[in-house]
Formats: C-alpha cells, sequence, structure tokens
C-alpha cells in the first residue's frame, strides 16, 4: 500500500507538470496555430482523460457528490469528443502510412461506442465493458507513435505515466470501493508498481526531459526519503 501510495503522489505532481488536474477533468480546445508538437502534447492529454472521464462515471455510480460528476461529465464528454475528432482530421493529414490512419480511425469509432456508455445511468457491468473499451480506444490511439520525436520522448513517457496512475486509481475504485469482480486487479497493480521506478528512472535520464518534469520528480520522491 505504501508504494501504491508513493506512486500515486508522484503522479499527481507529473500530472500537474504536464498540465493535467488529477482532482477534475479539464478539457480545453485545441489551439488555432497546431503543430504537430502541440497536436501530440493534446492527444497525450486526451489519452488520460479518457480516464478521467470513467472516474467521474464510477463516481456517479458509487452516488459521491463531490465536484458534482453528473453535471461535469455529460459537458466533458461533449468537449472531449470535439477535441479528439479535430485531432483525427489534423493527424490524418500527418500520417505517413495507411495503416497508421486506419488504426488511429478505429480508435476514433470505439470512442463512439464509449460515450453513449459514458452517458447511460452507471452500472457495474458497464463500469468494466468502459474500463476495457478504454483500454483498447488507447491502444489504437497510440497510432501517433509514429510521429514521436527523440525530443517529444519524455513528454510521452510523462504521459503515459500519468495515464496508468488514473488508470489504477479507477481499478482501485472499481474493486475495493464498488466491489467490481475484477480478476486481473491484483496482477495489474503488481506490475504497474513494479514498472513504476524503470519509467520514473528513464525520465531522470533523458537528455531531452523538461526542467518542469525533473522538478516534479526531485520534489515528489523527496516526500518519501
Amino acid at each position: 500500500m505504501v508504494k501504491f501510495v508513493k506512486l500515486v503522489v508522484v503522479c499527481v505532481a507529473l500530472s500537474l507538470s504536464f498540465g493535467i488536474n488529477a482532482a477534475a477533468v479539464e478539457i480545453k480546445e485545441l489551439p488555432k496555430d497546431l503543430t504537430v508538437s502541440s497536436a501530440l502534447y493534446n492527444h497525450c492529454l486526451e489519452l488520460t482523460q479518457a480516464q478521467q472521464l470513467l472516474k467521474e462515471y464510477i463516481l456517479i455510480g458509487l452516488n459521491i457528490t463531490y465536484k458534482n460528476p453528473e453535471k461535469t461529465l455529460p459537458e466533458s464528454i461533449i468537449r472531449y469528443d470535439k477535441r479528439l475528432k479535430n485531432l483525427n482530421t489534423f493527424f490524418q493529414k500527418e500520417f505517413k502510412s495507411q495503416k497508421d490512419k486506419e488504426q488511429f480511425l478505429a480508435g476514433v469509432e470505439q470512442w463512439n461506442k464509449i460515450k453513449l456508455l459514458l452517458s447511460a445511468k452507471p452500472t457495474r457491468e458497464n463500469a468494466l465493458m468502459l474500463y476495457k473499451d478504454i483500454k483498447i480506444m488507447t491502444k489504437l490511439l497510440k497510432a501517433t507513435k509514429s510521429l514521436v520525436t527523440k525530443s517529444f520522448e519524455a513528454t510521452r513517457v510523462t504521459g503515459s505515466i500519468c495515464l496508468k496512475s488514473q488508470m489504477m486509481a479507477n481499478i482501485y475504485l472499481m474493486r475495493q470501493v464498488w466491489g467490481i469482480d475484477m480478476i486481473e486487479y491484483e496482477k495489474t497493480m503488481q506490475t504497474e508498481i513494479s514498472n513504476f521506478n524503470i519509467n520514473m528512472d528513464k525520465l531522470k535520464n533523458f537528455k531531452h526531459s523538461t526542467l518542469e518534469v525533473k522538478a516534479a520528480i526531485n520534489s515528489a520522491e523527496k516526500a518519501f526519503k
């Protein structure tokens, strides 16, 4: 449990440096002067925010009213939908291979299924289905990896850590709080915690890692020494 708490605290610090509000979903519009780099950055945010949408769904199912998820979730779904489709339009012009184009489009189509479930009344069965469907969508939308340069790699890894922390928080809520039977619970938690230090070392050693990311890592880790 201590290791899990450490992971969550460090990831919250990284999330803030990455522009993610750990307490609420803040989906902003894309900048007008969109570049490949800024599109990738917003795409990293979007992958993590899919887990935040699931968290709001779970909170509604648990009758938790803090931050009023019943009001904010429908609004967030609309903004997420608009931004993902705008990103799809942008990336379709940037992809070099037909495979990447089709894979990303399949991810968008997966989202169309997800948003219907998110909009329905929360149930344990649908929460588990959403968890699985979002994992599929995330894998498909990672077609953008072909556009990532060395200078963006540290940002990509930071985004990945933030995504996994949100995912683990959702798994914990579903299994331990809502009582959903999740066969992979223990295995997933142990795997992610084991990989945590590897990813942190990777981030600290990146030549192109930003000062904000390095400061967030050092600040959060000092709290546990």
